[in-house]
């Protein structure tokens, strides 16, 4: 997703990290890209916040909490899902921009000409228009 926001949102400053919680080792696998950051007993981020394992705070330009959003009520794993876009669209939001909500399958554009196919040249770039 981080290489998605930076390809579609190159004017907005969206950085996507993890927090591990104090006392865990990588809890993310050795095939993750995200930069992690290490909870420790001075901060106690997980406690101040109140995280719920999985979640996903989403900080505006002020470092305040736009949103959260929890991976497991809401999987993520399959890019083309509802979810997947939600979250991607809650990081455009709180960096100040506006989402382009639309998808060839859908029919939802930003242009406002309400033609999501693949003619349009919204979907140029979708993969879902490929023949």
């Amino acid at each position: 997703m981080q290489a998605e926001l930076e390809a579609e949102y190159p004017s907005l400053s969206i950085n996507i990290l993890a927090v591990n919680e104090i006392g865990y080792g990588n809890s993310l696998g050795s095939d993750h890209t995200l930069p992690m950051l290490q909870d420790v007993s001075d901060a106690d981020v997980w406690t101040s916040w109140n995280v719920t394992f999985r979640d996903v705070y989403v900080l505006d330009a002020s470092n305040e909490v736009f949103g959260v959003y929890n991976l497991t009520q809401n999987s993520i794993s399959d890019t083309t899902s509802a979810n997947y876009d939600e979250l991607k669209c809650m990081f455009v939001e709180a960096a100040g921009g506006t989402c382009i909500e639309w998808d060839c399958e859908d029919g939802w554009d930003d242009d406002g000409d309400e033609l999501a196919d693949c003619d349009d040249s919204d979907c140029a770039a979708d993969s879902a228009c490929a023949d």
